[in-house]
């Protein structure tokens, strides 16, 4: 007796393979029409194709497996009872501490940095 992982399995098979099908009829329609239009087939393939669902319970063995998904740019949605629950996402880079004195030689201060403001220059801030 085929387990509810295997239905699931071939149920996204084919759904993969109908994106795939309504992506390529979509490519031909908008070739056809307007060339320069995105179709909305190549958004759903990318929606079944590149996009991961699994219960908090295999969330919690395969956590690591999914980190990784979700590192390759895959969506990756934890579920609790049919509905989603959180969305795993990479997190950028943090920026890189600034070193003082890093661009030492690419700007000069002027002398005159603190002297007061010419008179036309004060006039044109009113």
């Amino acid at each position: 007796m085929p387990t509810a992982r295997s239905i699931s399995r071939r149920f996204m098979l084919v759904l993969g393979i109908l994106a795939i099908l309504i992506s390529r009829f979509g490519e031909i329609l908008s070739r056809r029409n307007d060339p320069d239009k995105s179709d909305a087939g190549s958004a759903l393939v990318y929606y079944l194709v590149m996009s991961v669902a699994v219960n908090v319970r295999e969330a919690k063995t395969q956590l690591s497996r999914l980190l990784d998904q979700a590192l390759a740019g895959e969506d990756v949605t934890i579920m609790r009872s049919g509905r989603p629950l959180v969305k795993l996402i990479p997190i950028a880079s943090a920026p890189r501490p600034r070193l003082v004195g890093s661009s030492k030689g690419n700007f000069v201060v002027p002398d005159d940095f603190d002297e007061p403001l010419s008179g036309e220059i004060l006039d044109a801030f009113g």
